[in-house]
């Protein structure tokens, strides 16, 4: 890094989590006699914690913890991927100093809707259906799928047939696909293995509806995910759990839709409510995608971080 950052003439050496990465940037910069910029996009041992909550209590949980907050205090600059996690460092962590948020962004190139020539359903064994769509790297116990599932076997209505499309992995998975089988609804449930980065608009497209319905837990409290923005950006309605990191979209005027996490009957009326209106989902599939692009887009995030490493109150 001591290299490239000499043959480009850097001014500042930025890193991104986790705090090891932020060590190497610090000591980089330093003996440079450069600038150093670390953001923050999460902290990997509280998903540990909602996992498994006997960690807290055991030093590699506190050593990392004290090296992200570490990290956070010595660099020049701050980042963190939500207005919460900043809190929570600040509040929590005692770091006393400016932190700029930058927020989740897509590639909206990318992550866009797509030809119906591209969209799989056919190959996924979908027809005329209305499709609820889930989507995670690693599924985790704290992302609330039973709650979907079960909010799913409350749709009644005969004339909206509907399908869930799981897309990702995790250990959990096993699980979710006995629930489904205990509530009677096995047939309606599509699961497939994580996909390639480039495939996963196409799976976006497949679905009319997305749903996030996390757990209460400080990670989902303080870490928003991608994926929603993602959905939005492809033109799919969004509908998430009140976990405050997932209501910050909505915070800033986005569309999504909420409902009380861990509460299957109020999930089940809004999915009921969108399942009935196609011009609904028509409509905040648009409204979702002109809002990324304005706020949640690649160049709109890296503007913010230049902006804030070039100000004169930061050289």
């Amino acid at each position: 890094m001591t290299e490239v950052a000499e043959s480009i003439d850097a001014t500042n050496i930025h890193a991104a989590s986790t705090a090891s990465n932020g060590q190497v940037a610090l000591r980089v910069a330093r003996k440079l006699g450069r600038r150093a910029s670390y953001e923050v996009r999460g902290l990997w041992m509280l998903s540990q914690l909602a996992e498994d909550p006997t960690v807290i209590g055991t030093a590699g949980f506190r050593r990392a913890l004290r090296a992200e907050v570490q990290i956070a205090r010595e660099v020049d600059e701050l980042f963190t991927i939500s207005s919460e996690l900043a809190a929570f460092l600040q509040d929590v962590g005692r770091v006393e100093r400016p932190i700029t948020v930058l927020p989740n962004g897509v590639n909206t190139d990318l992550f866009r809707p797509q030809n119906a020539s591209h969209i799989p359903r056919e190959s996924l064994g979908i027809g005329s259906e209305t499709v609820i769509g889930f989507f995670a790297r690693e599924a985790r116990k704290f992302e609330g799928l039973d709650t979907l599932l079960l909010a799913l076997s409350m749709q009644d209505n005969p004339r909206h047939k509907w399908k869930l499309l799981l897309v990702g992995d995790g250990e959990i998975k096993p699980h979710l696909l006995g629930r489904a089988a205990q509530l009677g609804v096995s047939e309606c449930v599509i699961s497939i293995p994580a996909v390639e980065y480039s495939d996963i608009p196409r799976f976006y497209s497949a679905v009319d509806v997305a749903v996030f319905p996390r757990k209460r837990e400080l990670v989902t409290e303080l870490v928003p995910p991608i994926k929603p923005v993602e959905a939005m950006a492809c033109g799919v309605p969004v509908v998430v759990s009140d976990c405050s990191a997932l209501l910050s979209p909505a915070r800033e005027g986005a569309p999504i839709l909420a409902f009380p996490r861990g509460d299957a009957i109020s999930l089940a009326e809004v999915l009921s409510d969108l399942r009935a209106s196609d011009s609904a989902r028509r409509r905040l599939g648009q409204e979702s995608r002109d809002w990324v692009v304005k706020h949640r887009q690649w160049r709109t995030i890296g503007d913010t971080l230049i902006r804030t490493l070039t100000s004169p109150d930061t050289a």
